[in-house]
């Protein structure tokens, strides 16, 4: 049973979160710019990928356990709004990777919501897998 809560917690949450999260970037491309990805999607999956594992990851578990340490009940709503809330930092990691700083230009705003939609996938899973 500990194996497969491991399993949950460290590959199967983030996995399923940072595709809901790509899943989230494109339709908002779709949706609001009537564009798609095209030859820029294994850049953005790439990036994407790397951005959540080596910032975003680390962060929300962090903050996960921390979360269970100061909160005893009620984790399916404060994980994901812990996570949610952190979404500015992973965004600010990719934005200084391309040089810029500017939090609202268009291309940081999918990031935001790319790490939000992915925050808040990562606190429902993890809170099922505590």
């Amino acid at each position: 049973m500990k194996l497969f809560k491991n399993f949950g917690k460290y590959i199967l949450t983030p996995l399923i979160a940072y595709l809901s999260g790509f899943y989230m970037y494109n339709s908002i491309i779709n949706i609001v710019w009537n564009q798609s990805l095209g030859n820029e999607m294994g850049a953005v999956l790439f990036y994407g990928a790397l951005a959540f594992l080596l910032v975003a990851t680390p962060i929300y578990l962090l903050l996960i356990n921390w979360m269970e340490i100061k909160f005893n009940k009620y984790h399916i709503f404060i994980f994901p709004s812990g996570c949610m809330c952190i979404f500015f930092i992973p965004t600010m990691f990719i934005s200084a990777l391309f040089g810029s700083f500017n939090p609202i230009t268009s291309e940081a705003l999918l990031f935001h919501a790319f790490f939000l939609t992915s925050g808040c996938v990562f606190g429902i899973g993890s809170a099922i897998f505590k």
